[in-house]
């Protein structure tokens, strides 16, 4: 039997802590310091969760409507489709693959 489970839970299901050993050990900060790992993942996990779209338009739109909440640097940040396509074909995925893993 298979549960439903919101956005939330599974996002505070992930420890802190797990993102900055994963972030630091995949070195995923390089390439792009305002989107970074964790939030890529947290716009992904929402989508799937939420609205069970996801297209970089539709990514894009959940960020900037601040159904997210991700600061730069004290600053509220925006994200464009060019950015999020960036970044998602710069991100290693390994991130992804060991942050399941570690939450199994």
């Amino acid at each position: 039997m298979s549960e439903s489970y919101s956005y939330i839970n599974l996002i505070t299901a992930i420890d802190q802590k797990v993102f900055d050993d994963l972030s630091a050990e995949i070195k995923v900060g390089k390439c792009n310091h305002k989107i970074t790992g964790q939030t890529l993942f947290s716009v992904l996990l929402y989508n799937t969760c939420e609205s069970n779209r996801n297209s970089l338009r539709v990514m894009q739109e959940s960020f900037n409507a601040h159904t997210i909440h991700i600061k730069h640097k004290n600053k509220s940040i925006k994200m464009s489709k060019i950015g999020i396509g960036h970044r998602l074909s710069t991100i290693d995925p390994a991130l992804f693959e060991k942050l399941l893993h570690s939450s199994i």
